[in-house]
């Protein structure tokens, strides 16, 4: 999902904005994009910080900004990149992520009011979550307030039925779990699920069947995070339609899509595997049909339970490392550059203050 690239390319959009009118820019009535962010976060903030902001828009799966009505009507509306991104990624989402519309809840409404004519819509963007992307280490009650949603149910669904999605059991046969964990979600015998890999002629190398990694979760801040943040997103799924099943396989591809989660994946940790055992000791999945996992002993880390109860004193990791921002087909050309470079000082390591001050100089046009 390109989820984190939208937040980004718009980030640095809202910095342009408010470089050029630091700078009195006389040609900036023009540029079509500046009523979008009336709101906007100070320049100097943003040109400070933006190595942090940038690990922690590819850190958290929401949206840094919601949308607007807009009333008036401005002529430079129909050629604001900045909406066309917009507008591009909804449509992309609507048609492909159904299931994660509720990880936009701030839009939603807007997009159902909106929904025959939101490429004509006028809209602002508003940021939010602002302490999320400038503070060093928030707090998780931060996040939690943050992720309306995820684990916290309404009175109505917003998306389709379980029923109108495919099951992927074929993404699990394809995975490197364990066969005991596969046959335990599918309710299967790891017999079975060893001739079902073979029917399908299964490459991918699977996984030694240890337990759950709870040494490495209790050395690991982002390990913690990681899976307190697949839990919530599996719950959210749930809510919103899918099965059991669709939800662990979407709760975990959404994790690894996301960059700097990404980059601080390791062997030592492995989140299917551990998001299954904490779901498994939630009830959330049936008993498992394997005496392994049956008498796998569970003693979690305070600090991960600290998370989940939402301890005020609990603060979310400052991640170090981000792995490369996809590069959406739908961006302009001047952003696909600049995700271009972004991404070549994320694996040089190189300052990205100089890449926000190109940009906002139109270095990419």
């Amino acid at each position: 999902m390109s989820i984190s690239s939208l937040n980004l390319l718009t980030t640095f959009a809202m910095a342009k904005h408010a470089y050029r009118l630091n700078n009195l820019d006389s040609h900036y009535p023009t540029w079509g994009g500046g009523y979008l962010f009336e709101n906007s976060i100070n320049y100097n903030q943003i040109e400070s910080k933006i190595d942090g902001i940038v690990r922690a828009i590819g850190m958290y799966p929401i949206l840094f900004y919601k949308l607007t009505p807009e009333l008036r009507y401005y002529m430079a509306e129909h050629h604001c990149p900045v909406k066309s991104n917009w507008t591009h990624f909804f449509l992309e989402a609507s048609h492909i992520y159904p299931h994660a519309q509720g990880l936009f809840c701030d839009s939603h409404a807007f997009l159902q009011n909106h929904a025959q004519d939101f490429m004509r819509q006028l809209f602002r963007l508003e940021p939010i979550n602002q302490t999320l992307l400038l503070e060093h280490k928030p707090s998780v009650l931060t996040l939690a307030a943050t992720l309306t949603h995820i684990g916290r149910p309404e009175q109505t669904p917003l998306t389709k039925s379980a029923g109108s999605f495919d099951e992927p059991y074929y993404q699990l046969l394809h995975s490197d779990l364990p066969h005991a964990i596969v046959a335990s979600i599918l309710q299967l015998t790891r017999t079975r699920v060893r001739q079902l890999r073979a029917q399908i002629n299964h490459s991918v190398k699977v996984r030694r069947h240890d337990g759950s990694q709870i040494r490495a979760m209790e050395r690991n801040t982002m390990y913690r995070f990681m899976l307190f943040l697949a839990v919530h997103l599996f719950k959210h799924f749930r809510h919103f339609g899918l099965s059991a099943i669709q939800a662990f396989v979407q709760a975990n591809k959404m994790i690894h899509a996301m960059p700097t989660l990404k980059a601080h994946l390791s062997e030592e940790f492995h989140l299917s595997t551990n998001l299954f055992y904490w779901l498994y000791q939630e009830g959330l999945f049936e008993n498992s049909p394997c005496r392994s996992i049956q008498d796998e002993p569970l003693s979690y880390p305070s600090k991960l339970l600290a998370l989940f109860h939402l301890d005020a004193k609990s603060t979310l990791p400052s991640p170090k490392k981000c792995a490369q921002f996809a590069i959406p087909q739908w961006a302009a050309p001047e952003d696909k550059k600049l995700l271009n470079a972004v991404n070549i000082a994320l694996i040089n390591d190189a300052p990205l203050r100089p890449i926000l001050i190109a940009y906002c100089e139109d270095a990419y046009k």
